[in-house]
């Protein structure tokens, strides 16, 4: 274990309340970065025709506008 999560495992330890021992893992670096596993709540989306989603830009600016930007 490295010498960072000792500390932190530490830190949590001391400032973590008693009735919340059972959720220390939350606080876990290593075990925040581990996916949930699959369940019957998992759901699927399903895309009733492909995207025709365009490209346009957020903002509309002028040829001098685009220029000035870009000096």
């Amino acid at each position: 274990m490295l010498k960072q999560d000792c500390s932190a495992a530490q830190m949590i330890t001391e400032k973590l309340p008693e009735c919340y021992a059972a959720y220390r893992g939350v606080f876990s670096k290593t075990e925040s970065d581990k996916l949930a596993p699959h369940g019957d709540h998992d759901m699927k989306i399903e895309l009733y025709d492909k995207p025709t989603l365009g490209f346009t830009s957020l903002r509309k600016q002028t040829l001098e506008e685009l220029l000035t930007c870009k000096k």
